[in-house]
Protein backbone atom coordinates (compact mmCIF):
# COMPACT_ATOMS: atom_id res chain seq x y z
CA UNK A 1 0.00 0.00 0.00
CA UNK A 2 1.66 3.06 -1.12
CA UNK A 3 1.99 6.18 1.37
CA UNK A 4 0.21 9.16 0.52
CA UNK A 5 2.85 12.16 0.39
CA UNK A 6 0.50 14.36 2.45
CA UNK A 7 0.53 11.34 5.09
CA UNK A 8 4.39 12.38 6.57
CA UNK A 9 4.07 15.33 8.52
CA UNK A 10 8.11 15.88 7.10
CA UNK A 11 6.71 16.56 3.66
CA UNK A 12 3.88 19.25 4.66
CA UNK A 13 6.82 20.64 6.68
CA UNK A 14 9.15 20.60 4.20
CA UNK A 15 6.79 22.37 1.68
CA UNK A 16 5.81 24.99 4.25
CA UNK A 17 9.00 25.88 4.72
CA UNK A 18 9.62 26.65 1.19
CA UNK A 19 6.16 28.17 0.40
CA UNK A 20 7.94 30.67 3.78
CA UNK A 21 11.21 31.10 1.84
CA UNK A 22 9.53 31.60 -1.49
CA UNK A 23 7.09 34.62 0.03
CA UNK A 24 10.67 36.00 1.95
CA UNK A 25 12.75 36.08 -1.41
CA UNK A 26 9.34 37.70 -3.43
CA UNK A 27 9.10 40.32 -0.99
CA UNK A 28 12.88 41.28 -0.73
CA UNK A 29 12.62 41.43 -4.55
CA UNK A 30 9.75 43.81 -4.17
CA UNK A 31 11.45 45.83 -1.66
CA UNK A 32 14.57 45.94 -3.61
CA UNK A 33 12.82 47.75 -6.60
CA UNK A 34 10.70 50.06 -4.36
CA UNK A 35 14.45 50.61 -2.65
CA UNK A 36 15.94 51.57 -6.26
CA UNK A 37 12.95 53.82 -7.36
CA UNK A 38 13.75 56.97 -8.13
CA UNK A 39 10.70 58.25 -9.06
CA UNK A 40 8.97 57.13 -5.73
CA UNK A 41 11.14 58.21 -3.23
CA UNK A 42 11.21 62.38 -5.18
CA UNK A 43 7.33 61.41 -5.24
CA UNK A 44 7.56 61.15 -1.55
CA UNK A 45 9.10 63.75 -1.43
CA UNK A 46 6.90 66.04 -2.95
CA UNK A 47 4.05 64.93 -1.24
CA UNK A 48 5.69 65.31 2.31
CA UNK A 49 6.41 69.25 0.93
CA UNK A 50 2.96 69.85 0.31
CA UNK A 51 2.07 68.56 3.34
CA UNK A 52 4.48 70.85 5.00
CA UNK A 53 3.01 73.62 3.06
CA UNK A 54 -0.73 72.98 4.71
CA UNK A 55 1.32 72.77 8.21
CA UNK A 56 0.68 75.22 10.72
CA UNK A 57 3.50 74.29 13.37
CA UNK A 58 6.88 75.57 12.29
CA UNK A 59 8.32 72.50 14.05
CA UNK A 60 6.35 70.22 12.52
CA UNK A 61 6.87 71.79 9.36
CA UNK A 62 10.62 71.88 9.68
CA UNK A 63 10.17 67.91 10.05
CA UNK A 64 8.57 67.52 7.17
CA UNK A 65 10.62 69.96 4.93
CA UNK A 66 13.96 67.64 6.59
CA UNK A 67 12.00 64.92 5.56
CA UNK A 68 11.95 66.01 2.25
CA UNK A 69 15.15 66.83 1.89
CA UNK A 70 16.25 63.33 3.23
CA UNK A 71 13.99 61.70 0.60
CA UNK A 72 15.28 64.19 -2.02
CA UNK A 73 19.20 63.11 -0.93
CA UNK A 74 18.27 59.56 -0.99
CA UNK A 75 16.79 60.04 -4.96
CA UNK A 76 19.93 61.39 -5.61
CA UNK A 77 22.28 58.74 -4.27
CA UNK A 78 19.90 55.73 -5.61
CA UNK A 79 20.40 57.85 -9.55
CA UNK A 80 23.80 58.10 -8.99
CA UNK A 81 24.25 54.40 -7.98
CA UNK A 82 22.01 52.55 -10.51
CA UNK A 83 23.70 55.31 -12.87
CA UNK A 84 27.46 53.88 -12.12
CA UNK A 85 26.26 50.49 -12.66
CA UNK A 86 24.28 50.75 -15.98
CA UNK A 87 20.83 50.19 -14.45
CA UNK A 88 17.93 52.07 -15.71
CA UNK A 89 17.04 55.13 -12.92
CA UNK A 90 13.39 54.19 -12.08
CA UNK A 91 10.77 51.67 -13.13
Amino acid sequence: MSKDATDNPGDASDREVVARDMRLRVEEIRMQRLIDDVKYWRERADEVRTEAEFTLQPITRTALLETAQGYEALANRIEQRLGEVGLPKSS
